[in-house]
């Protein structure tokens, strides 16, 4: 857990350049945008950590693209697949 903790700078750097703009912008690809584009409903499906990191995604995806968002446990996914909407965005 040390060597994970020694890393978080190193991490979030990386992370910085990878996925923001010199203005802090988010980079998103054009190919996720145009899919999120035509979604009707948007699915995510994680466990642990990522479950609860999906449960705030949600509020943010609602707010900023206006889709209905549902998260699932991940491990119960394929036992229980809510009706699909025609056009799904999903996450997993």
């Amino acid at each position: 857990m040390l060597k994970e903790i020694d890393e978080q700078p190193s991490v979030m750097r990386k992370i910085s350049q990878t996925y923001f703009d010199e203005n802090g912008d988010v980079k998103v690809e054009p190919q996720i945008i145009d899919a999120l584009s035509k979604a009707d409903r948007i699915y995510i499906y994680a466990a642990g950590t990522s479950y609860h990191a999906g449960l705030v995604g949600k509020t943010l995806l609602e707010h900023y693209t206006g889709i209905p968002t549902e998260v699932g446990l991940a491990s119960e996914a394929g036992y229980h697949f809510p009706m699909m909407s025609k056009k799904p965005f999903l996450f997993f």
